[in-house]
Parts: structure tokens; sequence; C-alpha cells
């Protein structure tokens, strides 16, 4: 799917509001997983302006910039409140597991090298 670069930083938001929610029987899921991406979320700010230096790649995120995205059906369906993958456009679904998605993109791609990590930085809130 492609989804736009504040589209991006909603589902960001929501992965820092998800760590910090302010009532511990709201919190869900863990930090949303990412690659290619770089960012700091600070728990003390308010929710909205938790995320910053959103970086793709080594380039700041552009927020009216239509960006690739691939999540499974479930993230898509909106668990955790990431309803922000809904609005994505050109969705393509497949009727494969991610296992076979992933193997089938090793075989094609033959020699592979891992993936340079993200950079999360995570400010916990003070208490």
């Amino acid at each position: 799917m492609t989804l736009t670069g504040a589209q991006l930083t909603a589902l960001l938001e929501q992965s820092a509001t998800n760590l910090n929610p302010g009532d511990d029987l709201k919190r869900v899921g863990g930090l949303i997983q990412s690659s290619g991406l770089d960012w700091t979320a600070d728990l003390g700010r308010q929710a909205g302006q938790r995320v910053s230096a959103v970086q793709v790649n080594g380039q700041p995120l552009a927020a009216t910039r239509a960006y690739r995205v691939v999540t499974h059906n479930v993230m898509l369906s909106g668990i955790h409140r990431y309803t922000t993958f809904a609005q994505g456009q050109e969705i393509k679904k497949l009727n494969k597991g991610v296992t076979d998605v992933v193997e089938a993109g090793l075989r094609r791609r033959g020699k592979v090298a891992p993936p340079v990590p993200a950079r999360v930085q995570i400010r916990p809130a003070k208490k």
C-alpha cells in the first residue's frame, strides 16, 4: 500500500500512545516494527506531539509524499488502534502467508545482507 508521510507519522504517534496511554488499562501492543525508519518518541509529551526527527532511509519524512508500506491483514484491520493503515491507497492483498512472501523474496534476491537496523529513540515519560 501507499501511505503519506503524515499518515506514517500518525502511525508512529499511535505507537507512542500505545506505549504510554496515560491509563495502564488502555496499554496495548508494543512498539510498531519498522524498517528503514529512524525516529524519536518522547513519551513525556502530549499525544500527537510525541514523534519527531522521522527519517526514511536517512532522508527527512515529507508529510505529503507517498511511501510504500508493507503490513499484514491484522494491522490493516486496525488492531491496537492502528486505524490509519485502512486509509492507505493502492492496497494490494495477497493470498499468501507472511512466511511464503518472505521466502519467495529471499529466493528472488539470492544473496542478502542484513538490513541496517532502524534507530528508534524512546524518551520515557517523567514520573
